[in-house]
C-alpha cells in the first residue's frame, strides 16, 4: 500500500459500503485467507510436493491469465513456462529413472557414481 500511495495520483478511496467491502474483500479474502490456506495446504504435504508446488505457482498465474482473463502469452513466458515445466519433470523423474537404473536411492547413487571416478 505504501507503493501505491507513492506511484499512484488522484487515489481516492470511497468511504461508502461498497469502498469498504472491496477493501475488506482485498485484505482479508485475497491477502490473509488466501495465504492463510496456502500455508496451512503446504504444511500437510511432504517438502519435495511443497517444493514442486511452489515452483508451478507462476506457471498457473499465467495460464489463468491467459485463459480466464484473456491475456496474450508472450515469447518469454512461453519460455519461462517451458523451463518451469523441464525443471520440475527434471526434479521429478530423474530420480526415479536412477533409482531404476542402479537399483538404488538416487543419494546413494551420486555418492557410488562420484567414488568410481
Amino acid at each position: 500500500m505504501p507503493f501505491t500511495l507513492l506511484l499512484t495520483e488522484n487515489w481516492q478511496i470511497s468511504l461508502n459500503s461498497t469502498g469498504i467491502a472491496g477493501l475488506l474483500y482485498l485484505a482479508i479474502g485475497c491477502s490473509w485467507l488466501a495465504y492463510w490456506l496456502w500455508n496451512k495446504g503446504l504444511n500437510s504435504v511432504d517438502a519435495n510436493i511443497s517444493g514442486v508446488l511452489v515452483a508451478l505457482e507462476p506457471l498457473f498465474g499465467i495460464l489463468f491469465a491467459v485463459s480466464l482473463l484473456g491475456e496474450t502469452l508472450s515469447f518469454s513466458a512461453a519460455l519461462g513456462i517451458t523451463i518451469i515445466m523441464l525443471a520440475t519433470l527434471g526434479s521429478t523423474l530423474l530420480p526415479k529413472l536412477l533409482k531404476n537404473r542402479y537399483n538404488m536411492p538416487p543419494k546413494f547413487w551420486i555418492y557410488h557414481h562420484c567414488e568410481k571416478n
